[in-house]
């Protein structure tokens, strides 16, 4: 039964179940977030135009917070308890085909859901199907959203899931942070895809220069690595780029001295430059990102992400 892959129309709700389930923390029913199109046909989807508002949560079925549990552990990597296991069950074979190949869930926190569709048929009311979108945040400040779609049945009392799929969503504008790490203070040999994201990102925060400190920040002229960390989860095929220019304004920007690696779909951008801070002859460095896959290739466009002024 496909018939769930041809509507969506947004309501908001909280996995009540969650914490029971994964161990995981919940937050409150948010009005959403901006964006997301959900185009069924698309490999990937973005965030753009999530509505904000819908019927209340006392309109959905109960049951519909086990079912997005239970994918959520299976999404962690891990299977359900005995306990959970004699309210809902997933077919066999499901838990392992819904995962990502490479990446799981695990160290993240589901903080919001979305549910964009909840049918079931009157002929059988007992076969439902949902799809939902899940907002999720680490310790690191990285986040991802995803869209679940599942199909169940009620079966004496017992939920049984049958099908689904998740397909992880790009942000169309994602957040960036930048730091300065003096040349000295790092070696480049940490800038390397056998380094991770969290580790990459723990040594260069305990190198940077306090920017939000003024009486620590050093005015000499010096070599600097400047990092750019994309904190949302992007496209695979996804563009960033780190430009140095001298003026603030438009895409222009020197691009010759930077590297950019990818950590299961986040990015970290890296360039060299030499400036003091404070100085008239600043220098801007501008975080650039390209459309990613699920635009088409005559759509595609440079946006600047991330202006930051060494002045």
């Amino acid at each position: 039964m496909n018939s769930y892959f041809r509507r969506v129309v947004l309501i908001l709700h909280s996995a009540l179940v969650l914490l029971m389930l994964s161990g995981c923390s919940t937050s409150p029913v948010s009005k959403g977030s901006p964006g997301a199109t959900s185009n069924m046909d698309q490999k990937l989807v973005t965030l753009r135009n999530i509505p904000r508002e819908g019927p209340k949560l006392a309109s959905l079925s109960p049951e519909t917070n086990w079912v997005i549990g239970a994918i959520v552990t299976s999404m962690r990597g891990k299977s359900l308890s005995k306990d959970t296991n004699k309210h809902i069950e997933l077919a066999d074979g499901l838990a392992k085909s819904i995962r990502e190949k490479y990446f799981r869930y695990e160290g993240f926190t589901l903080t919001s859901t979305a549910i964009s569709e909840y049918h079931y048929l009157e002929a059988d009311s007992n076969f439902r199907w949902l799809s939902v979108f899940l907002r999720f945040y680490d310790d690191y400040g990285r986040s991802v959203t995803t869209v679940v779609r599942a199909e169940y049945r009620l079966v004496e009392g017992k939920i049984i899931v049958e099908s689904a799929i998740i397909m992880p969503l790009s942000s169309h504008n994602p957040r960036v942070k930048l730091y300065y790490v003096p040349v000295d203070k790092l070696s480049d040999q940490r800038f390397t895809k056998n380094s991770s994201y969290k580790e990459i990102l723990w040594f260069v925060q305990e190198k940077a220069v306090a920017i939000n400190i003024p009486e620590q920040v050093p005015h000499k002229r010096q070599n600097y690595w400047i990092f750019a960390f994309v904190t949302d989860r992007l496209a695979k095929d996804a563009k960033i780029e780190l430009r140095a220019s001298k003026s603030q304004k438009g895409l222009k920007g020197d691009n010759t001295k930077a590297k950019t690696l990818n950590f299961d779909n986040w990015f970290i951008t890296r360039a060299r430059g030499e400036f003091a801070f404070g100085q008239v002859d600043r220098v801007f460095y501008k975080v650039v990102y390209s459309s990613d896959s699920d635009v088409s290739a005559e759509k595609k466009k440079l946006q600047i992400i991330g202006v930051f002024s060494t002045q």
